[in-house]
């Protein structure tokens, strides 16, 4: 039995072939009507006058009326799309499998599958790349495996994103479960997918003023690069054009550097990894805030503002709240530096997204 697919989608009480009835009435609709999830670019949702979601046309790439929300048809198109990246591990003939998440933190296995076609067009909200499924049905409610820890399935919490990709003992274990040859009557401990990496770096924070930065991000654009890649070529032509160097002040200098700089190394450095692993788009208005206002101020101002920001929302759906500004300067070395209502906001947004 090889690896696998699980996808986290939201409840639907239509079964997944169409727009939810009366979602504010249904308690297990709370993703979209607590406005965890946009739909539509709506947070929270809101009905039409007979009490259906509205949804909304979104990059679907079945043009239907209302579908932002891609997962109201899931079992009528059978294809599931993703804004952040591509499904890179995903394979034809793949095992997939579905589940949803409860009021009590539990997840719900309601339907499985198997990957028939693999789209990937380095996902945006313009060009999603997105999976097809072979056709199926949700199980019926009694045959559903319910109670489900994210701890049971993956090994750790499942705190941000939306799939995860299983390994073969993992996988075993769902199957298991859906055949009814194994029971949740105790903790299971499954491990973790690990990775590796055949380059080895030794990782630097740098602070870089906005111009340069926006110089870099030209060229790198313009040639098809990462701009950590310009600077690493930039260092090793340096440091080959001499003989010898003495880095002992420079070092000492940076060490001597004042919180509020290292602060900001840690708020830019953040953005860098975001863009790499997450969306090239990522943190262009944060960087201009912080290029203009300085590390203090631009997270307070970010803060005081009701809405969530859309660079939190994608850092959320890539799994990496951790490189949030929120995470960052409640790091610490870094809380501190702010009021206790900065640090309070901070903390009920990564509440609210399952982080804290």
């Amino acid at each position: 039995m090889k690896g696998a697919i699980i996808i986290k989608v939201a409840f639907s009480n239509q079964n997944w072939r169409g727009p939810c009835l009366r979602p504010f009435d249904d308690p297990r609709c709370f993703v979209c009507t607590r406005g965890y999830v946009k739909v539509g670019w709506e947070r929270p949702i809101s009905t039409d006058e007979r009490g259906y979601c509205k949804g909304g046309k979104g990059p679907y790439p079945f043009e239907r009326e209302n579908t932002w929300c891609w997962e109201q048809h899931l079992c009528v198109d059978f294809c599931w799309p993703s804004i952040n990246g591509n499904f890179r591990f995903a394979y034809k003939g793949m095992r997939a499998y579905f589940v949803y998440l409860e009021l009590d933190g539990t997840l719900t296995l309601f339907a499985h599958s198997t990957v028939k076609e693999i789209h990937n067009r380095n996902g945006n909200p313009d060009n999603p790349s997105y999976l097809i499924f072979e056709p199926f049905d949700p199980l019926p409610e009694e045959k559903r495996v319910r109670g489900l820890k994210a701890e049971e399935i993956l090994g750790s919490p499942w705190l941000q994103g939306r799939y995860r990709y299983l390994n073969e003992k993992q996988n075993e274990f769902l199957w298991k479960l859906l055949s009814g040859e194994e029971t949740l009557v105790s903790p299971v401990n499954i491990p973790k997918v690990k990775t590796s990496s055949q380059k080895t770096f030794i990782p630097l924070s740098i602070s870089l003023k906005g111009e340069i930065l926006a110089q870099l991000e030209r060229i790198a654009s313009e040639e098809g690069r990462e701009i950590e890649d310009l600077i690493r070529e930039a260092v090793a032509k340096y440091v080959k054009s001499k003989e010898s160097l003495n880095f002992g002040t420079e070092v000492r200098g940076m060490a001597d550097g004042s919180l509020v700089e290292r602060l900001n190394k840690a708020l830019v450095d953040s953005i860098m990894q975001a863009r790499r692993k997450c969306n090239p788009h990522i943190g262009t208005r944060f960087l201009q805030l912080l290029n203009h206002y300085g590390p203090i101020e631009c997270v307070k101002r970010l803060l005081q503002e009701d809405r969530l920001q859309s660079g939190l929302i994608q850092l959320w759906e890539c799994n990496m709240l951790d490189l949030s500004v929120e995470a960052i300067i409640l790091r610490p070395e870094f809380i501190g530096l702010f009021d206790q209502n900065t640090i309070n906001r901070a903390r009920e947004r990564l509440s609210e997204l399952g982080y804290l």
